[in-house]
């Protein structure tokens, strides 16, 4: 039933469509006020006990309506906002629907739309209802074949997915061109692009053989910067054969770089459509993150061509099938490119600071959730990261060979269909024989689970009593035990394993006692426990005195863990274990531990930093140690440490962890110094581990040398930022220096004020430098920040209907900037309640997605958490859309 708060969608309340289009044919004429689209769908009906049908349909002007070439009359159908619904049709028959679009005037970006002057298309999850008439269900697959007619002057290309059948030259200017796509597939992956573009062409060879045609296209003036994208994709394909036997199946593939677009990227089949920030890359307009992030972006867009695309999902609470599975084959193929450790890191560091706060706060939901108001606010970190962990888990228990069986099993049994969470997890199981029935409750329980591990030792025998539970979240008040496999080795005070088979080839002779299932799969050092009761006990005998757990290696299940250990142990796990996730995590715990003030010891901290940073001096710059080591460097943020320990103090927080950082910059500044000088770059720019690891690795010194001489020596650091930022030859390091800069106190601004205006006339053509350009500015940490957002509003530069752009100003303040937005005044908070409130007049979206950093205000203390549903309230008192109102009204629930 419909209602001003909206239809909730539950999966309980699933059934098949009854009928289907086996084959879908569309045409599109395109002008300048107008877009005229004709479908013509091949339609048989399977149930005999309905003959009316619903299609889907929103802001359409229809025109015309036959079936099997007659025009039906005002009493065969009925038209409403929402779709179209036809009377007493025959169980088999041809529907064609003539219908009128404005793309010109979509400022949602969703459905057929204009970025400049290209028309191009997104139509996950629900917005092919956008373009015409259909069944928009991800479940309803069809073989497409779409006809694209345009002036061709304006528009040379014109691009569909599948493979180019025909093309031919039509008066008056105009031309016309057929793309068919031979594989079967939902209405989400319809795809369409016109416009002026340039093209970047290469070829692959499929292990079979099969030679594929490559191209990227984007505007002119962009095409120079498409290399690094088509060396990834070209990696991506071949490495997607040799781990998981996936080749390509059409004849061409095909991306193309988009300036306005509400995502990152899109999988439509055969032909991708990128934001220009996930696909654009040189040395003058890309950081090295942004080179990695490409490449991931990249592939996990192209591994999406099975896993999303050849099997689909069968509804939309199955939206972690394809993309928690894409999200860890993406992850898988970044670790082969960066070092496995290091990606693992940076994995959990994101994880930690996005998934985990948002399993803290109001919109915490399962990785199937069970219901949904708005299918497009559940794109969410719990859906991608979270959804990735839970495969994680299932391939650290099946182990290498048996998880490639595994994901084979399921591509044979569900290739060309639309399955479920259901069946993945079933093909993993009769594949490897595990039993994950209790597993599956990590898709349907919402939450954080937290692991409380008391250690205790009497003499050579060493017992951990581990408990777990999980805090509440909405709708699920009672939560069951997950089965949690957690990964734990013991490190002797000189880094050697004492457990499983490496602890024997070493000398040690333990053996384990517990209550729950003990595995060595690796033949190693690393034990596996499956947690499966509320509290378990490992008793371990022939344990040396000198000892030290490393708990939850590689971070095997996404977890909280309360465990106290003395802050020597984890020194020597941070310089020792031989897991190096442990070791970067051990030294997180130890500046979490100062952080809170709980037993902080600052002698301790800084002759583990100092040693570390030593290390990364020693080693070698290819190295993935190296990279590693810096990564141990970093201080983690105040809200990663809010949300695993809530309702402390954030203000003592903040303030603990500023003299922590400037601690380690005055007492090791010599160290600084010389990891400075010894990293330096001087061969052109290119993107190896070892050019990447020495520009790290000054960037890291170069943020201590500032913070130590901001106060007494402000004007000759900034004099040596400004210079370092002139003669930089790329953005990693002209941004480095610029960053920096800003962070110096108002003494010095006639010399950032230089900086930035050079910063923006050098680049002012250059659309994502200038996004970064704005970012740098409305993540400062300094006082004040907020005026200076509010300023740049103003900047001649900055266009609000420009995802991109308010992403690098709005956002980032808001996503980026802890310091300033979770100002106590509650400054912040209202400011971007009253962005949420404009912007969702033209772009939904966008407006719900902001939203959401408003909503995670459980963990904060009283008069921040009385802030925050302040400014919630404040939207909710104005609202206009489906998406802004879920996410409020999540947020504001009791």
């Amino acid at each position: 039933m419909k209602d001003t708060e909206g239809t909730i969608v539950r999966l309980e309340d699933y059934r098949p469509l009854g009928w289907k289009p086996n084959s879908t044919e569309l045409s599109f004429e395109l002008h300048d006020d107008q877009t005229i689209v004709t479908s013509r769908l091949s339609i048989a009906r399977e149930s005999t006990e309905e003959s009316n049908i619903r299609l889907f349909g929103e802001r359409l002007e229809l025109l015309e309506l036959s079936v099997d070439g007659r025009q039906l009359s005002n009493n065969e159908y009925s038209v409403d906002d929402e779709g179209l619904t036809l009377f007493d049709v025959p169980r088999a028959f041809e529907l064609s629907v003539k219908n009128r679009i404005h793309p010109e005037t979509n400022t949602e970006l969703q459905g057929l739309y204009k970025s400049s002057t290209l028309f191009c298309t997104q139509c996950e999850a629900e917005s092919f209802r956008r373009i015409t008439y259909y069944p928009d269900r991800p479940d309803v697959l069809s073989v497409f074949t779409t006809t694209i007619e345009a002036d061709k002057d304006a528009f040379p290309v014109l691009l569909s997915n599948g493979n180019r059948v025909s093309h031919e030259e039509l008066g008056n200017n105009r031309h016309r061109a057929t793309w068919h796509d031979p594989h079967p597939k939902p209405s989400y992956l319809f795809a369409l692009v016109a416009g002026n573009l340039s093209s970047l062409e290469d070829s692959f060879t499929t292990m079979s053989g099969k030679n594929v045609r490559l191209t990227i296209y984007s505007e002119p003036e962009n095409i120079g910067k498409c290399s690094w994208a088509m060396e990834c994709l070209k990696q991506a394909m071949k490495w997607d054969e040799e781990v998981y036997g996936r080749e390509y199946d059409l004849e061409r593939f095909m991306i193309v770089a988009v300036a306005d677009f509400n995502f990152g990227a899109m999988e439509n089949k055969g032909l991708n459509i990128f934001n220009v920030s996930a696909l654009l890359a040189s040395a003058d307009t890309a950081t090295d993150s942004a080179f990695q992030r490409i490449a991931a972006i990249i592939a996990h867009e192209y591994f999406h061509n099975w896993s999303g695309n050849r099997v689909t999902c069968r509804d939309w609470f199955q939206l972690s099938l394809k993309e928690g599975f894409t999200v860890f084959r993406d992850t898988q193929f970044s670790e082969s490119i960066e070092g496995e450790t290091k990606k693992r890191v940076e994995t959990v560091a994101d994880l930690r600071s996005g998934q985990f706060s948002e399993d803290a706060g109001k919109l915490s939901h399962s990785v199937r959730p069970n219901q949904y108001a708005d299918i497009t606010n559940f794109y969410t970190a719990t859906i991608y990261e979270k959804g990735a962990e839970v495969l994680r888990m299932m391939y650290t228990m099946a182990g290498k060979k048996k998880w490639r069986e595994a994901t084979d099993l399921y591509f044979t049994r569900h290739d060309g269909t639309a399955a479920t969470v259901e069946d993945f997890v079933r093909a993993v199981s009769d594949a490897t024989d595990l039993d994950l029935s209790q597993f599956f409750l990590w898709y349907t329980q919402a939450g954080t689970p937290r692991l409380s591990v008391q250690e205790t030792r009497n003499e050579d025998t060493l017992t951990l009593n581990i408990r777990q539970r999980c805090a509440p979240t909405p709708n699920q008040p009672v939560k069951e035990p997950f089965h949690i496999p957690i990964a734990i080795g013991l490190i002797d005070s000189d880094g050697h394993e004492v457990l499983g088979e490496e602890g024997r080839n070493n000398g040690y002779n333990t053996h384990c006692d517990a209550d729950m299932h003990i595995e060595n799969p690796n033949r190693d050092g690393t034990l596996i426990l499956h947690l499966k009761k509320e509290e378990s006990q490992l008793q371990i005998r022939g344990v040396a005195k000198n000892s030290a757990v490393s708990f939850l290696r590689g971070f095997s299940a996404p977890v909280y863990v309360e465990y106290s250990q003395d802050s020597s142990q984890l020194k020597t796990l941070a310089l020792h274990d031989t897991d190096g996730f442990s070791r970067w995590n051990s030294a997180q715990d130890l500046y979490v531990r100062y952080m809170l003030s709980k037993d902080g010891e600052i002698d301790l901290i800084c002759e583990l930093v100092a040693e570390i940073a030593n290390r990364v001096l020693s080693s070698g710059d290819g190295d993935e140690e190296k990279s590693v080591l810096m990564s141990a460097l970093s201080l983690p943020s105040p809200l990663t440490v809010l949300q695993e320990y809530p309702g402390s103090d954030f203000d003592s927080i903040v303030a603990s962890r500023d003299r922590l950082a400037n601690e380690l910059s005055q007492r090791l500044l010599d160290t600084w110094k010389e990891m400075l000088d010894e990293h330096r770059v001087e061969e052109p720019y290119s993107v190896t581990k070892s050019q990447v690891n020495r520009r790290s690795a000054r960037n890291i010194a170069l943020s201590h040398i500032r913070r130590a001489f901001a106060e007494e020596r402000p004007h000759e650091i900034a004099e040596t930022l400004a210079q370092n930022f002139r003669e930089a030859d790329n953005l990693t390091d002209r941004l480095a220096n610029a960053v920096q800069l800003l962070e110096l106190p108002d003494l010095v601004r006639e010399t950032k004020e230089s900086v930035l205006r050079e910063f923006h006339n050098r680049f002012e053509n250059e659309q994502l430098v200038i996004d970064t350009w704005f970012r740098i500015q409305a993540t400062c940490t300094l006082p004040g920040v907020l005026n200076k957002v509010k300023e740049l509003e103003g900047h001649p530069s900055f266009n609000s209907k420009n995802p991109n752009r308010l992403r690098s100003l709005i956002y980032a303040f808001a996503f980026g900037n802890w310091r300033n937005f979770h100002s106590s005044d509650g400054s912040g908070y209202s400011y971007i309640a009253e962005k949420v409130v404009e912007i969702e007049t033209w772009n939904s979206q966008v407006a719900a997605r902001l939203a959401t950093e408003l909503t995670n205000w459980t963990v904060f203390d009283v008069g921040r958490q009385r802030l925050m549903k302040s400014a919630l309230g404040y939207i909710n008192d104005r609202l206009t859309s489906k998406s802004v109102r879920d996410v409020v009204g999540r947020g504001l629930a009791d």
